[in-house]
């Protein structure tokens, strides 16, 4: 089998964001793990292939989009070009460089929503300009920690959130499989405690839309991070294993610390 090519995807420049993006890379085929190290006691690297499945799916259209919420939502994933529509089957599938060095294990004060809900609905979609992709997860509020925008939020209520990102499958069957590095996304009808920014790793900070930081599937009496940056020495390891209450305790510490009392929505936990 030929040795996987690396080389930085030129589109990125010129948009005046370097300093604030991170680097986009393609891989020939498929991706593959990094060279493994002495991995930490609770870290397993992850199968690549589990990744690409929790990815959203949606086909490749030429046909312009017609809601004007949907295309103002989608304007801002076509500023970095990673779909090219004049692909062949052995093109290249993107990945990026590793997002949010240094981010906390709970990041009370990098989120302006801290909510615990159900994924009720996951979908992927193109930017207006066909070039980029994105998935879009609609949550159902169980309980509101945090809220730092204009919208009102409470039990019961939906709210959306937004990731870089998703499977693009082309009329030959290709698919292109577009992803921040490290990261995963959340999975219809799982519950997770989710904190959500207005900083778009590709795109830059937004206005309204809510970009998903990252967040804590709470299974059973288990916790179990949504995302691994850094690999074995990803801080949202903390809490791998552990139980629901601890984290919430955890969070709560956190709000205090940073002035943000808990909503008192009725909420459990």
């Amino acid at each position: 089998m030929s040795e996987k090519r690396r080389f930085v995807i030129p589109a990125i420049i010129g948009l005046g964001l370097l300093t604030a993006l991170p680097v986009l890379i393609a891989l020939q085929g498929q991706t593959t793990p990094e060279k493994s190290k002495s991995l930490h006691q609770r870290f397993q690297q992850p199968d690549m292939g589990e990744v690409k499945s929790t990815f959203p799916r949606v086909s490749y259209t030429f046909e312009e989009i017609s809601e004007p919420f949907r295309k103002a939502k989608s304007q801002k994933y076509g500023r970095v070009r990673t779909i090219d529509p004049n692909i062949s089957e052995n093109a290249q599938e993107m990945i990026t460089a590793d997002w949010e060095v240094g981010v906390d294990a709970v990041p009370v004060a990098k989120s302006v929503v801290i909510v615990l809900g159900i994924v009720v609905d996951a979908a992927a979609y193109l930017s207006d300009n066909k070039q980029g992709v994105y998935s879009e997860f609609k949550i159902e509020i169980e309980k509101v920690f945090k809220n730092d925008t204009d919208q009102e939020l409470k039990k019961g209520d939906y709210l959306f959130a937004e990731r870089d990102g998703g499977v693009v499958i082309f009329p030959t069957g290709f698919e292109k499989w577009v992803y921040i590095r490290s990261q995963r996304m959340p999975t219809k009808g799982r519950r997770y405690l989710f904190f959500l920014n207005r900083d778009f790793p590709l795109t830059g900070k937004q206005i309204s839309d809510l970009n998903l930081l990252t967040a804590y599937e709470f299974k059973g009496e288990l916790v179990t991070p949504l995302d691994f940056p850094g690999g074995e020495t990803s801080p949202f390891l903390t809490f791998k294993g552990r139980k629901p209450e601890e984290l919430i305790k955890t969070l709560k510490e956190g709000l205090k610390d940073s002035s943000c009392q808990p909503s008192d929505d009725g909420g459990g936990l």
